[in-house]
């Protein structure tokens, strides 16, 4: 899995089968694993340090956190464009809401004009050599 990665990077879940994979992968892995936090606004750490048993307890001290992480976004300029590609794109006025996720439905065609695999990747991203 990691053998060509120069990290790992995964979300940061709480079941028990999730941090058990964690501590697996951590373990064998041959790079780094980062676990980042995705799916809440307030990292469960900072929100509540002790497991909270219910959403009385914990729904206060997450309130009383987000102004610290419910910042306005600031604008982000691009460091590496894609050369020579342009990408059609999904006009989203023209589509319903059927057609969004029917593209499952459908035979996918090989692609001519895209050659894949890391190289071609990074070379469309002008990244000569391997990230470390």
């Amino acid at each position: 899995m990691s053998r060509q990665a120069s990290m790992v990077i995964t979300d940061c879940g709480y079941l028990r089968i999730q941090r058990e994979w964690r501590k697996e992968v951590a373990e064998n892995a041959l790079c780094p694993l980062v676990q980042v936090e995705t799916d809440v606004v307030v990292p469960v750490e900072q929100a509540c340090p002790k497991e909270a048993y219910s959403a009385a307890v914990l729904r206060p001290k997450i309130n009383g956190q987000l102004r610290k992480y419910l910042v306005p976004l600031s604008e982000t300029l691009v460091k590496h464009t894609l050369r020579n590609q342009d990408f059609a794109g999904l006009d989203l006025k023209k589509a319903d809401s059927t057609s969004l996720f029917s593209f499952h439905r459908r035979a996918v065609n090989p692609v001519s004009h895209f050659r894949g695999g890391t190289s071609e990747a990074k070379g469309s991203w002008g990244i000569s050599s391997p990230i470390n």
